[in-house]
């Protein structure tokens, strides 16, 4: 699995444990220092491709990991 995905989906994780809602793409430009939304954007829908979230268009926040994703995350810190 790319290191790029996994680590957007843990920063996913963090910020929904931390704050009860996962970011929004602004919250995740501004973390990954992405220029623009539509990066953003883009590289969610990488990770809604590779099975690690599903996404509620239309809705604010509208992430939510998968079983598929939980295991990921279990996988990558068990592994660092």
């Amino acid at each position: 699995m790319d290191e790029r995905l996994i680590s957007i989906l843990i920063f996913i994780d963090q910020q929904q444990r931390q704050y009860g809602s996962p970011p929004s793409i602004r919250e995740i430009c501004e973390h990954f220092y992405y220029a623009s939304t539509s990066v953003g954007n883009h590289w969610l829908d990488q990770v809604e491709k590779s099975g690690l979230i599903e996404r509620i268009h239309g809705r604010a926040r509208g992430i939510r990991i998968t079983d598929f994703g939980r295991k990921e995350i279990d996988h990558a810190v068990a592994t660092n």
